[in-house]
């Protein structure tokens, strides 16, 4: 046995955590599978992805909106809460976009062409914007929103205007860092043996992107559809959205999406790469 084979073979204990050179090999074997998955299949997870990311919006903005003003441990459960979405992803199997971003890893290795790559992502994102506008409907015929005196309605409003108002770059960063964030968690998952060691230290990360008010595409595609959308369900509680236009929402989302590549699949799967390549 070469040294390379040793550091990814398992620990005899079979209890501990994975090593940082074990997680690698775990996500580029992960990634190329992910890539091999049939179309029709990727665009079935990616639609209830966009559902369960929306479900982790929603709980959070229902925590968020009693909270005022917000700050502390308050802050940090509602975050806590947002996290509810990845957890469903990755336990029940899903395609989230911006996790998706770490098979970058699987072109730096030469397993697959950038064309295949960006191709897939597309596939994702539009599955993710069918399941998340399927929840804003859903949210929306609900009612949901206008319980505790309008509360989360408005907060979901507020929410998706301070967004889509930001200026390009603001918002362009806020995704690097968002999609730095999320990527780690889910490599850092990689390393966990069982659900609770791997669910833990992922929730508590991710938690961090709502409380800094930072940006998830796959979010973004539930929150600035519903603030959209608001005003024609209840005109006469929701003005009209002052920031959120048709150009405005596609520059944001624009933004968005091309600050999560950069973030996860650059700052994540290709630093990693370049670290870890070669053994």
């Amino acid at each position: 046995m070469n040294l390379n084979e040793e550091k990814y073979r398992p620990s005899p204990s079979g209890m501990e955590a994975f090593t940082p050179e074990q997680v690698y090999q775990k996500v580029q074997e992960y990634s190329d599978y992910k890539l091999l998955t049939p179309v029709y299949k990727q665009m079935m997870l990616g639609v209830i992805a966009g559902g369960y990311i929306g479900l982790g919006c929603i709980f959070y903005l229902f925590l968020r909106a009693h909270i005022e003003p917000a700050g502390g441990i308050d802050l940090f459960i509602a975050g806590l809460a947002f996290s509810m979405g990845y957890i469903m992803a990755v336990l029940a199997g899903a395609e989230v976009f911006t996790s998706s971003n770490l098979q970058a890893m699987s072109w730096a290795t030469g397993n697959s062409k950038i064309s295949r790559i960006l191709f897939r992502w597309a596939i994702i994102l539009v599955a993710n914007t069918i399941g998340a506008l399927g929840l804003v409907f859903a949210v929306l015929l609900s009612g949901i929103l206008w319980q505790a005196n309008d509360l989360v309605g408005l907060f979901a409003f507020d929410v998706a205007q301070f967004h889509t108002q930001l200026s390009f770059t603001e918002i362009f960063f806020r995704a690097v860092l968002g999609n730095l964030i999320i990527c780690i968690a889910i490599w850092i998952s990689f390393a966990g043996r069982t659900v609770i060691d791997k669910l833990v230290p992922m929730t508590l990360i991710i938690s961090a992107v709502p409380v800094m008010d930072l940006e998830h595409i796959t979010a973004s595609l539930f929150y600035v559809p519903l603030a959209l959308l608001m005003p024609l369900f209840n005109p006469d509680l929701v003005p009209p959205a002052e920031y959120i236009t048709m150009t405005s929402t596609f520059i944001y989302l624009t933004a968005v999406t091309l600050g999560n590549i950069i973030g996860g699949g650059g700052l994540v799967a290709l630093v990693y790469f370049v670290i870890y390549r070669g053994g």
